[in-house]
């Protein structure tokens, strides 16, 4: 995956603001992150994506996260990345897992039972589609990591209700 320069982040930052995609900006899980809403249309091949263009954290960063992620559920998704590639970085072997276990430490669980498929889903889609478009092996592996807790976490969370 690339690692962006500041440039890159300024220019994406730019071209998002001027698509008319809303910035939101709040606090969560001790951090204020901002993330912008995007059309899904940016990226058809891969539903509920989640963007990031990142640096340095002190050079700035633009996240965002597709509009057809339930707006309650749009903090969580934007957390993931922030702490995944700004927190951790991309040479951070296990940090989608970290991310992930950072995710779940904060939603809320009335959000849980229609949370935890649509996040197994995403990244059982996020799999397949890195693998269709030349991602690298070990960010593969990453997003397996998460997928496979999230498909654990799913089946579980069948059984007991």
């Amino acid at each position: 995956m690339t690692k962006y320069k500041p440039e890159d982040v300024k220019q994406a930052r730019e071209y998002f603001a001027s698509q008319g995609f809303p910035e939101k900006r709040m606090p969560i899980a001790g951090r204020d992150i901002s993330f912008f809403v995007m059309n899904p249309e940016i990226n058809p091949g891969l539903k509920n994506f989640a963007f990031v263009c990142d640096g340095n954290l002190k050079d700035g960063y633009a996240l965002g996260v597709s509009s057809e992620v339930p707006e309650q559920f749009q903090p969580f998704w934007a957390l993931h990345e922030f702490v995944e590639y700004l927190e951790l970085g991309r040479e951070t072997p296990g940090r989608c897992k970290k991310a992930l276990d950072e995710e779940l430490k904060v939603i809320p669980a009335e959000f849980k039972p229609a949370y935890i498929p649509m996040r197994a889903g995403f990244f059982k889609d996020l799999v397949e589609y890195c693998k269709n478009n030349n991602y690298s092996p070990s960010d593969i592996k990453e997003f397996e990591a998460s997928r496979d807790i999230l498909n654990t976490l799913e089946t579980d969370y069948r059984k007991t209700n």
